[in-house]
């Protein structure tokens, strides 16, 4: 007898059924604000999964219908939720029985993506009317909020990895992420195991922070960051020039220049794809 049911927070539940042979089948997926065990029956329809960390929110059945006798409001959510979850259904069967395969790999990956963009306009909506998150008070003016790119580049100035972050921050804070992200997709080219790490690390003063010179010793990279402090005219310049052409090939986008985009992901992408143009440009150039 089922007492509970669950909310999703974070990660992606794996939804199946096993078959009398013992094989199981997978039914669905579940992402972050959906429901798992809402079935009125005494047991649940299907079991589940996490694919990789997860975190969810229990709640009792019996206690959940007393505290929504006299909230009309939740009662409809959970309505349409359900109708929802009937249309999907629905839909699945069609596209079990009537389509070929290449059309039920392009319809779960449509599906998919359209479940990600409701949940991340869900969850992630902002109230500010032209603002969105990854943003902050700019350096230049605190009365108004924009975004920062954070760039890093080899010594002939090709892109290894960007990210953003809100105007606010500190650029030392994505040191690390960056770095990160050039160990997760090494870079390739010549012979030999692809490069998960570079040599040594150029930056300006805004890295110069003890702890992370440390953390980079740690790493097997050698750090070469001018101090706070110390007279201008150290020679770095005659080297660090690249990331400041990164930086301006960056913005001649003219999506770049400006941010419009409210949900960061959509700014990331075009960071993303603006850094592959600049690779095929430096490619198509040799």
């Amino acid at each position: 007898m089922t007492t509970s049911f669950f909310n999703l927070l974070e990660g992606v539940m794996r939804l199946y059924k096993l078959l009398p042979d013992g094989r199981r089948q997978i039914v669905g997926f579940a992402l972050p604000g959906d429901f798992l065990g809402l079935a009125a029956s005494a047991r649940h329809n299907f079991s589940a999964d996490a694919i990789g960390s997860a975190m969810l929110c229990q709640f009792s059945k019996s206690a959940f219908a007393r505290f929504s006798e006299d909230r009309p409001d939740l009662l409809r959510r959970i309505n349409e939720l359900a109708v929802r979850e009937l249309s999907q259904a629905q839909d699945h069967m069609v596209l079990l029985g009537r389509r070929s395969a290449e059309e039920k790999v392009a319809t779960f990956l449509i599906g998919w993506r359209d479940r990600l963009v409701q949940g991340c306009r869900r969850w992630r909506s902002c109230t500010c009317p032209f603002g969105g998150l990854l943003t902050g008070p700019s350096p230049v003016d605190r009365s108004r909020t924009g975004s920062k790119h954070h760039l890093l580049v080899d010594a002939s100035g090709i892109p290894l990895a960007v990210a953003l972050t809100g105007g606010n921050r500190n650029d030392i804070t994505q040191l690390l992420p960056l770095l990160d992200d050039l160990h997760a997709r090494p870079v390739a080219g010549k012979p030999g195991r692809p490069r998960r790490k570079p040599d040594l690390l150029l930056a300006d003063r805004g890295y110069d922070h003890d702890k992370y010179r440390r953390l980079l010793w740690a790493r097997g990279i050698k750090p070469v960051i001018a101090r706070r402090g110390s007279e201008h005219g150290s020679g770095l310049g005659r080297q660090r020039w690249v990331v400041e052409r990164g930086f301006a090939h960056l913005h001649n986008f003219r999506r770049l220049r400006i941010r419009y985009e409210r949900y960061p992901e959509l700014h990331t992408g075009l960071l993303v794809l603006a850094c592959s143009i600049l690779c095929w440009r430096r490619l198509n150039s040799l």
